[in-house]
């Protein structure tokens, strides 16, 4: 009798430590927090600034260091007209369902990019895209970072927004006169 009490209590013991070491706290995201998953910490000119100098080029901040070439594929820059159209026609697909296809917008984007050229610094975790030529006067202009961007560690890049996961970021800002 006194081993099977024994063996009773052995088995809740074990049932309890594991029901708490399995009670973490809700905001503990296991990708979030992995330092192996790539994260933008920082764009410049941030999303909404307006006034930015038509000299201006592109910032962006990675939280460890980055397979170059995927971000050279991922990272677009528009503006003006073109930049206008094609945000009304992406609005057009999607309203009547149409824009399932990634590779359709990532093709388009591609037709609108300004070229230019991408520096990275020794660390290879912030890199400074000049575009190839100023940029025009008081106009809107998007950034856009595909979600095919790598850490220098093979990892995707985790494009979590707001709560809802997505295979871009997107910021605005405006050119001064």
């Amino acid at each position: 009798m006194r081993k099977s009490i024994l063996v009773t209590g052995i088995v809740l013991l074990a049932g309890i430590i594991f029901i708490v070491a399995g009670c973490g706290s809700k905001d503990s995201n296991p990708v979030k927090g992995n330092s192996g998953v790539p994260l933008v910490l920082k764009v410049t000119p941030s999303d909404g600034t307006t006034d930015i100098p038509r000299s201006s080029g592109i910032a962006v901040k990675f939280n460890m260091p980055m397979d170059t070439m995927s971000v050279r594929e991922a990272l677009f820059l528009s503006g003006g007209d073109s930049m206008l159209i094609w945000m009304d026609s992406l609005g057009q697909h999607m309203m009547m369902g149409n824009m399932t296809d990634m590779a359709d917008m990532m093709n388009r984007m591609d037709s609108i990019m300004d070229s230019g050229r991408l520096e990275w610094n020794a660390r290879r975790d912030s890199c400074f895209f000049s575009p190839d030529s100023v940029l025009a006067p008081n106009s809107e202009y998007m950034i856009l970072i595909y979600g095919s961007i790598k850490g220098d560690n093979g990892m995707m890049m985790d494009m979590e927004m707001g709560g809802k996961t997505s295979n871009y970021e997107m910021y605005h800002f405006r050119t001064g006169q």
